[in-house]
């Protein structure tokens, strides 16, 4: 039972940082980015955390040709090296 309660309370924290780094805001404000969010497919797959068919989405790996979302992304994965 309480397991659960520490997995959410991880997830917050989680949350917490990622709302507090700018390269996040920034990658997440951006419009491209907003459309392939609300995209119910990749939201799936982003819940099931399976990261290589989240990379071979249709959409994503178009979205990562885009330099500048490509940068911003290489940004915020700098921004979060040792963080996890």
């Amino acid at each position: 039972m309480f397991g659960k309660f520490k997995s959410m309370a991880d997830q917050l924290k989680m949350a917490n940082k990622l709302m507090k780094d700018e390269n996040f805001r920034n990658l997440m404000a951006n419009p491209k980015m907003q459309e392939l969010m609300s995209d119910p497919e990749f939201q799936k797959l982003a819940r099931s955390q399976n990261f290589a068919k989240l990379m071979a989405y249709p959409k994503f790996a178009t979205l990562m040709q885009d330099p500048q979302m490509r940068d911003a992304m290489q940004s915020f994965a700098k921004s979060q090296q040792g963080l996890v």
